[in-house]
Order: structure tokens, then C-alpha cells, then sequence
């Protein structure tokens, strides 16, 4: 019987300090906001304090590994073995000829105002971005060549579908009147037929005429 009453009584008194602990808000001065001191300063406080230095430690080696690689640009550019390459290579003052600013800007406020942005416009895309070879077909190499070095003026692509290019767009000057640009222009022309993507060209004397220009790929776009 004493037994059973001792337990009962060990029962009521964790009962009530569970009570106590959830009901009653602790004082400054209770027991339970003393563990709960040591628990923050002695357990969670080192922990925090870790985990703050280590994202400190994550910031400061990202910033650092960039200003290596800026300073090892440098290094690279002034090196003896690279001289040369200060008298070789030099950045451009255009990207685009005035034809191609002209025609870029063009697509640009047209695909906005009728399409709401539906289309994007891609200047000086390389062949190989979004054409592609077989490669378990003969002479793969070879034909992969062939269009390796090859650009299209403007890529438009639709953007609620992936961003698939649904049209070629190209400008063709004087150069297109040589014999090599011709056999280029003809490859070109069955290499879009293949892939059965639709590509237009206007001469650049033919631009300034914006409504010709915008019926025109109205007529190709799905």
C-alpha cells in the first residue's frame, strides 16, 4: 500500500511540474528559466556561433577565390609568352553593323507590343547551338564541320515552348554577291529545309520598309 501511494505521489509531483513548466510563464528567477539559460549559453550558443563562422569562413573564400582569378588575368596578360596578344586581338567597338541594330531593335518592339514578349530575339547565334548532328551517322565529323562556323543574324524563339526556335532571320549586303558566300547561302537554305525551320532573308537596302519586314514574319511564325 506504501508503495503504491509513493508512486502516486511521484505521478502528482511530475504532473504539476509539467503543468507548471507549459501554463505558467517562468520568472527570471525560476528553475526553469535557469535551465533554460544553461541549455542556450552551453549548448545552442556554440553551436550558432559555429555555424555563423562557418558561413563567414564560405563568404570570405569566394570573395577571395575571385580576386585570385582576377589577379591571375593579369598575371596571364603580362606574362612574356602572351605579349603578342595585346597587338593581336582587340575588342570591338560595335557588336551589331547599323543594318543589324536596326533590324534587332525592330523585332525587338515588334515581338513586345503584338506578342507580349512571347518571342525572344537571339543576335549572332552559332549553327551548332541549335542544330545538331547525328552522331552515330556516317561522315559525322564532316558534316558538323561544315556548319561549325556558321551564324544566323537573328534566332527567334518561342518562349512559352521551351524557347524552340520557330525562325531564321538573316540580313544579306553586297558580300552575298561573291560566288563563296553563294555556296554558303545554298547550303544554308537546304540545311534549314532538313530541319524544316523557317528562315527569311532581307537585303539591307529592304529593311527600312518596317511593315514589309513585319508582314513578312508574321506570314512564318506559329
Amino acid at each position: 500500500m506504501e508503495n503504491i501511494l509513493l508512486i502516486v505521489g511521484i505521478i502528482w509531483v511530475l504532473f504539476m511540474v509539467i503543468v507548471f513548466i507549459i501554463i505558467i510563464k517562468p520568472t527570471s528567477n525560476s528553475p526553469f528559466d535557469l535551465l533554460n539559460n544553461v541549455w542556450s549559453q552551453k549548448l545552442l550558443n556554440p553551436i550558432i556561433n559555429q555555424t555563423n563562422k562557418t558561413i563567414t569562413d564560405s563568404r570570405t573564400d569566394i570573395m577571395s577565390n575571385n580576386q585570385t582569378d582576377i589577379l591571375s588575368n593579369d598575371k596571364y596578360i603580362n606574362t612574356n609568352e602572351n605579349e603578342d596578344f595585346k597587338w593581336i586581338y582587340n575588342k570591338k567597338h560595335y557588336f551589331f553593323s547599323i543594318s543589324e541594330l536596326h533590324m534587332y531593335r525592330l523585332l525587338k518592339n515588334f515581338f513586345q507590343k503584338e506578342y507580349n514578349w512571347r518571342y525572344a530575339v537571339f543576335p549572332k547565334v552559332g549553327l551548332v547551338d541549335f542544330i545538331e548532328v547525328d552522331k552515330y551517322k556516317p561522315n559525322y565529323r564532316s558534316f558538323f564541320s561544315k556548319m561549325a562556323q556558321k551564324h544566323v543574324d537573328f534566332l527567334i524563339v518561342d518562349q512559352n515552348m521551351y524557347c524552340t526556335p520557330v525562325l531564321a532571320i538573316e540580313l544579306n549586303g553586297s558580300s552575298h554577291k561573291s560566288d563563296n558566300v553563294k555556296k554558303r547561302d545554298i547550303f544554308v537554305w537546304n540545311l534549314y529545309r532538313s530541319i524544316k525551320l523557317n528562315l527569311i532573308t532581307f537585303q539591307n537596302y529592304n529593311i527600312n520598309s518596317e511593315n514589309n519586314v513585319i508582314n513578312n514574319i508574321k506570314k512564318c511564325l506559329p
